[in-house]
This record gives C-alpha cells, sequence and structure tokens, in this order.
C-alpha cells in the first residue's frame, strides 16, 4: 500500500552518489569489481547492486571471460 502511494519502505541508502559515478567510471574504462572495490571502498555486492549488468561484449573488450547460460 505504502509503494502504491509512492512511499519507499525498508532502510534508507547509504551510498555516496560521488563513490557510485566514480565507480560507474571505473567499470566503463573496464576496471574489474576487484579493483573497483579497492579504489571506492564499496562493498562488491553494492557495486551489483547500484550498477547495470555488464554486456557480454563489453566484458569481452575488457578482457575477461564472458561465460553464457546454456553453453
Amino acid at each position: 500500500m505504502a509503494t502504491a502511494n509512492g512511499r519507499r519502505t525498508g532502510r534508507p541508502s547509504v551510498v555516496d552518489a560521488d563513490k557510485l559515478e566514480h565507480a560507474a567510471l571505473l567499470r566503463a574504462s573496464g576496471s574489474s569489481a576487484r579493483e573497483i572495490t579497492a579504489k571506492t571502498g564499496l562493498k562488491r555486492t553494492t557495486l551489483y547492486r547500484h550498477l547495470p549488468p555488464r554486456s557480454p561484449s563489453a566484458a569481452a573488450a575488457a578482457g575477461q571471460v564472458v561465460i553464457l547460460p546454456g553453453a
């Protein structure tokens, strides 16, 4: 009922917008999740929660191994 009225429930996010922006830039430049967490101080689960998933072509261009489901 509260969400239907436009109110958010649950614990508020405390993730700093500047850190998320920096993480997004690092990810766009091809940095791994491990490198991003070391540079920003964010947890890996926070990155996966707030950043959109990489496309397989972007991950391949960054030199990461891409495993497609069902392959």
